[in-house]
């Protein structure tokens, strides 16, 4: 099943696909999909107003403002 193998890490890497299309009045819109022989998972995300981004802008900053240099993960 796709789904257990998506959980369990085991896509094959070698055969993945990147493509991006551009158009229409969306801000944004991501997907991942995942393909099988016999079945598919798709997850999506719609921006309607470029103010999502601004916001997460502003929280990214608060948050990383007083961190010393390094990697950090935003959990919320």
């Amino acid at each position: 099943m796709l789904a257990n193998k998506i959980i369990n890490k085991s896509v094959n890497k070698d055969k993945i696909n990147i493509s991006s299309i551009r158009g229409g009045n969306l801000v944004g819109e991501h997907s991942v999909l995942f393909f099988e022989k016999n079945e598919s998972i798709e997850i999506t995300h719609r921006a309607y107003s470029r103010d999502i981004y601004i916001e997460g802008a502003l929280r990214a900053a608060k948050f990383i403002i007083t961190k010393k240099s390094g990697f950090y993960r935003q959990l919320y």
